[in-house]
């Protein structure tokens, strides 16, 4: 599973139920990221990654009048930042022809049924991190990594009791192979 920010995580849970996390910021550039890929889809027998959807709300923009300009335009540019990375974590999972699925926040969210509207961000994180703990006792959970532990159980549910949905949203890789001069 990722969470797609440049300061999240990644989580690889294998067949004989391990974890391992790295943290994106350590995947220094795009090469990087391409490489990771590949050797996570040498070492898995069936990879199949979750990513957490980016997306923008007008409730992400709010301030009073006097604020609102000046907090739309940084946030409107750290959207721009994680967007250009989102991008760059996709083109690096289809380069790696690993099949993914992108996934709503508010979809895993709600499955899990810990998902509060209009709740401040820092609550949030901490709330997931200790939510996080007490689902994955003896994992290290710590602010980066936290979301893409959850995303986890949300695939875990997925892969048992919903299989249509499954294969209705995942993209799969194409798989041949192209030579360009």
């Amino acid at each position: 599973t990722i969470d797609p920010g440049k300061s999240n995580g990644v989580i690889v849970k294998y067949h004989n139920g391990k974890y391992e996390s790295w943290s994106i910021k350590k995947m220094c550039d795009f090469e990087d990221l391409v490489d990771f890929f590949k050797l996570q889809k040498e070492q898995c027998k069936l990879p199949l990654i979750f990513i957490e959807r980016i997306t923008t709300f007008q409730a992400d923009y709010k301030g009073n009048d006097t604020d609102k300009k000046n907090q739309y335009i940084g946030r409107a540019f750290q959207m721009d930042k994680l967007k250009r990375h989102y991008s760059e974590l996709i083109s690096a999972i289809k380069l790696s022809k690993i099949p993914y699925i992108q996934v709503m926040p508010s979809s895993w969210q709600k499955l899990l049924r810990i998902h509060i509207p209009n709740e401040e961000t820092k609550i949030r994180k901490n709330r997931f991190k200790d939510i996080a703990k007490n689902d994955f006792p003896g994992q290290k959970i710590v602010g980066w990594n936290a979301d893409a532990f959850l995303l986890i159980e949300f695939a875990r549910m997925k892969l048992k009791y919903d299989q249509r949905w499954i294969h209705k949203n995942m993209i799969k890789p194409k798989l041949k192979e192209r030579t360009l001069f």
